[in-house]
């Protein structure tokens, strides 16, 4: 039995994981006008691998409104973005694993 579980743990996280920064996903898509959507990572620690991440905010034609580098930790830390009301973005997450983009909107 413990063979079993041993075997279920190592394909539950293989060697080499590209989740080793995770990243605050927007929700909902909608905010309303005058509030803030928050953004933040977090350090897996025990998938090793790179700490550092991008994250930036683009408005509707591209251009970058916002941007942070940082270095992610083993707590989460978070930054708050408020956007303009009637206007539409996209929260974009660049890391070692990949890009994550999370489109919002401000009503």
């Amino acid at each position: 039995m413990f063979a079993a579980l041993a075997c279920c743990c190592l394909a539950a996280f293989p060697a080499g994981a590209s989740a080793d920064v995770l990243v605050n996903a927007i929700y909902p898509e909608t905010v309303a006008c005058g509030q803030s959507v928050e953004l933040g990572v977090w350090y897996q620690s025990f998938s090793g691998g790179p700490t550092w991440a991008r994250i930036y905010i683009e408005n509707s034609r591209g251009v970058t409104v916002w941007h942070r580098n940082v270095t992610a930790t083993t707590t989460w830390h978070y930054w708050h973005y408020r956007g303009q009301c009637g206007a539409h973005y996209t929260a974009v997450y660049r890391t070692a694993g990949g890009t994550s983009r999370f489109p919002f909107r401000v009503r």
